[in-house]
């Protein structure tokens, strides 16, 4: 929560009330996803506008944030082992639970956003942003880099984006943006 440039990251009970504050040294967190195990954050430190944000992982409830190796993305998430999916720009890469031995898994023609991997850990969707973001479109790609299929496009009304599986798989989860405002889907994956 703040204003740009100084965000902070703020948590509060399953039960409501008060939030309260993270406390974290990392600057302008933005939080791009929950560790497999509930440990910790997996965030982007620098804001929302940098281009690439190196990433750290946060403890929950406290503790030291550590920095991941060298890596950097526009997005990330986790994958069930507890391994790194990250974005820069136009590739999809995959790095160690601490950061390390990043590899790239496939380049696309467009901007990704938005990545998340299936419960089982064999697949990974993300929105592919085409004509200067102004398209996008939701894919599917194994999560060893093969085998890209388009599961949804934009049509001259609506923008699908951010998708992310539900906790069994079955479902595909995602937003579609419109003229009067957005719309939340589920779509069978089986």
């Amino acid at each position: 929560e703040g204003p740009n440039g100084s965000w902070k990251i703020a948590q509060v009970s399953t039960a409501g009330g008060r939030t309260s504050l993270v406390d974290t040294r990392v600057p302008s967190p933005w939080i791009a996803g929950v560790a497999p195990d509930n440990s910790s954050l997996l965030v982007s430190a620098g804001g929302y506008e940098d281009g690439l944000y190196p990433l750290w992982l946060v403890p929950v409830p406290a503790g030291d944030p550590r920095r991941l190796g060298t890596i950097a993305g526009s997005d990330a998430a986790f994958f069930p082992d507890g391994r790194i999916l990250f974005v820069s720009y136009r590739d999809l890469y995959a790095a160690e639970k601490d950061g390390s031995n990043p590899r790239m898994l496939t380049s696309m023609d467009g901007y990704i956003q938005d990545p998340s991997v299936s419960a089982d850990g064999k697949s990974v969707t993300a929105t592919l942003y085409t004509r200067g973001w102004a398209s996008s479109t939701l894919v599917e790609i194994g999560a060893d880099g093969a085998g890209l299929r388009t599961i949804l496009s934009s049509d001259q009304d609506r923008r699908p984006c951010c998708s992310r599986w539900i906790p069994d798989g079955r479902y595909l989860v995602y937003g579609t943006a419109h003229r009067q405002g957005s719309d939340l889907w589920a779509l069978p994956m089986q």
